[in-house]
């Protein structure tokens, strides 16, 4: 990964970025997110990966495609979507 001066990664969707991170597979995860905090570390970089969430009901949080480390593990989680009672 090759950052520019603005030092900002964007990886979407991040399992582009992680082959080797197995969904459901903590560890895996952690090891695939590990590096990238490595990087952000040492440059000060701000990387943001980016999933995409299951459809269905319920708190969004947990429909993230994958597992819970893809949540826990980084420093910040932010979603979004689109609120069906607001017409474009």
């Amino acid at each position: 990964m090759i950052l520019p001066s603005g030092k900002l990664a964007i990886l979407d969707p991040v399992k582009d970025y992680t082959p080797y991170a197995r969904d459901r597979d903590d560890k895996s995860v952690r090891q695939a997110l590990v590096p990238l905090r490595n990087v952000a570390q040492r440059t000060g970089a701000t990387i943001v990966i980016v999933r995409h969430v299951n459809t269905g009901q319920g708190n969004a949080g947990m429909r993230g495609a994958g597992s819970v480390p893809w949540r826990n593990v980084p420093r910040a989680e932010d979603a979004f979507a689109v609120d069906p009672d607001v017409i474009a």
